[in-house]
This record gives structure tokens, C-alpha cells and sequence, in this order.
């Protein structure tokens, strides 16, 4: 009798600390759509797609139409699409090199291309 009393202790204990866990979890999506809120993006245009084997085509197609439409995308699960990482490199790549609203990908590069000229430059007259 006092073993199962302690094993029905132990696994009520158990569930208590797992719901307390999950109460304490933080909800992602929640602090994404307050940030996209803060600056004029609906939480309808905040998509997000749970990635897995084989997905990498449909993610970054849902990727490429977030990006014309001026969504947000979040990639849930990444750890399952480890293959697909180098994907999403270039794509966010090709992305930073567009213009856009906020200071655009090309300006950005542009900056960096000039203070890396700059940089040289100055590495030049001092040598």
C-alpha cells in the first residue's frame, strides 16, 4: 500500500510540475505579433509554418509570397529541416539585398560596400 501511495504521489507531483512548465512557457507568436504590431504589421500578415522532412519547397515558396505580399513568416520546428537551412540562407541572402520600406537591403549593402572601400582606402594611405 505504501508503494502505490508513493507512486500516486510521485505521478500527480509530476503532473503538477509538468502543467506548471507549460504554464510558464512563453508564447513566441504572441511577442511576434506585439513586435510586428509596433511597427504596422497586422498579426494577419504574420504567417507561420512548422517546417519538417521534406518541406523546404512549400517553406520557401510560403517564404517568396510573405515577401511580395510584405508578410512575416515564422519558421517553426527548424531542427527538423536541417537540410533545408542552407535554403534559407541564400533566400534571406537575396532578400537583404532588396530594397525595402525601413532602409533597404540594397542601401544597407551599399553602406557596407562603402565602408569596407573606405576601410581599404585608409589601410592604403597608411602603409
Amino acid at each position: 500500500a505504501h508503494a502505490h501511495a508513493h507512486a500516486h504521489a510521485h505521478a500527480h507531483a509530476h503532473a503538477h510540475a509538468h502543467r506548471a512548465v507549460q504554464g510558464a512557457r512563453i508564447d513566441p507568436l504572441s511577442a511576434i505579433h506585439a513586435l510586428g504590431s509596433s511597427v504596422g504589421v497586422a498579426p494577419q500578415q504574420v504567417k507561420s509554418i512548422a517546417l519538417g522532412t521534406n518541406q523546404g519547397a512549400m517553406a520557401t515558396a510560403t517564404v517568396e509570397r510573405a515577401r511580395e505580399a510584405g508578410e512575416w513568416v515564422v519558421l517553426l520546428n527548424c531542427h527538423f529541416a536541417g537540410d533545408w537551412m542552407g535554403d534559407l540562407e541564400a533566400v534571406v541572402h537575396m532578400i537583404s539585398l532588396e530594397p525595402d520600406e525601413v532602409g533597404g537591403g540594397s542601401e544597407r549593402e551599399a553602406k557596407r560596400e562603402g565602408e569596407a572601400r573606405d576601410e581599404g582606402e585608409a589601410k592604403d594611405e597608411g602603409e
